[in-house]
């Protein structure tokens, strides 16, 4: 079993010092850009690409291609892809590091929105102002956090914030439980999920319907004050619209990992705009150990003719 990585994250010494481990006998080539360059020699054998999205350019899968693994959250950039035959099955990246990373980025914008301004900034820029009474709290069980998409990685933020303590709700195309939330599904509801939101946290997929998701008229849904935590695919995102929404207060603050655009250009408003908290899509990314463990475990499966772990189609 041969492995054509076209992904530089999965090209890490670290992830190939991993794979060597766990498995000495498979060999891999990487795309480099313009050509592949090989480790191990040439194979007759089937082959297995590993690549988030095929790269530009590309008008065939290397030869003997029998699996393509999805290296990062969501899919749809690879399976949408018209390169990619139909009937090539495709497995998923399970990293359980990586949705860690996710959640943790998702625990830090909820906190962030529960503290908010703790009577502390009184203090900073030299001020020697005590307050006379701090800013009220809230609990946790009255903050509201509404989780868009329960795929693979949206289940398990949505569980781990409701067992905090927080009150959550989800959103699905199909209906899906989550312990602790409170679930909604189906198209109709979508707006009624974000209804009240304290915290909005889109991890949605890149379906074409869901294009343009974020705007004015599910912002206008949210709480006074509430927080957008965006994580899903940068077309979800009407910009002009969160112009308009962060004046009103609803959001009052952002938090940006995914852009439509990117590298997102220095000359952006995005930057410049204290109510924005920018991260340049690295909210989760794909751990060593983990990512080498499910290439290899896929390629086993592959070659040995067992079920595909992680398998989207």
């Amino acid at each position: 079993m041969r492995l054509c990585i076209a992904e530089p994250l999965a090209a890490r010494p670290a992830v190939l010092d991993e794979i060597r481990r766990l498995d000495p006998s498979l060999t891999w080539s990487v795309w480099s850009g313009d050509r592949w360059t090989d480790e191990g020699g040439a194979t007759l054998g089937p082959q297995m690409l590993v690549a988030w999205k095929l790269p530009d350019g590309w008008t065939a899968l290397p030869d003997r291609t029998a699996a393509v693994f999805c290296f990062g959250a969501g899919h749809d950039q690879l399976t949408d892809d018209p390169r990619l035959p139909r009937d090539l099955p495709v497995m998923r990246l399970i990293d359980p590091g990586q949705t860690q990373q996710i959640c943790d980025y998702v625990l830090a914008a909820v906190f962030e929105r529960l503290l908010g301004p703790i009577g502390l900034s009184a203090g900073k820029g030299g001020g020697r102002h005590w307050p006379e009474a701090m800013i009220p709290r809230m609990a946790r069980r009255d903050l509201r956090v509404t989780v868009l998409g329960l795929g693979a990685t949206g289940s398990v933020v949505a569980g781990q914030v409701a067992a905090l303590g927080f009150s959550v709700r989800g959103w699905s195309r199909r209906m899906r439980v989550v312990p602790g939330c409170e679930v909604l599904a189906g198209e109709t509801t979508l707006f009624d999920a974000a209804a009240d939101a304290d915290v909005l946290v889109n991890l949605l997929p890149g379906a074409d319907e869901l294009g343009g998701v974020l705007s004015a008229p599910i912002f206008g849904r949210l709480a006074n004050g509430s927080h957008l935590v965006h994580l899903g695919r940068g077309l979800h995102l009407v910009e002009a619209d969160l112009r308009s929404a962060l004046d009103a207060g609803r959001p009052a603050f952002a938090w940006l990992d995914v852009f439509a655009r990117e590298p997102l250009p220095p000359e952006h408003w995005f930057w410049r705009d204290p109510r924005i908290h920018v991260t340049p899509h690295t909210a989760g990314l794909p751990t060593a150990e983990d990512a080498a463990r499910s290439i290899v475990a896929a390629a086993h499966a592959l070659r040995d003719g067992t079920p595909l772990p992680g398998r989207i189609r």
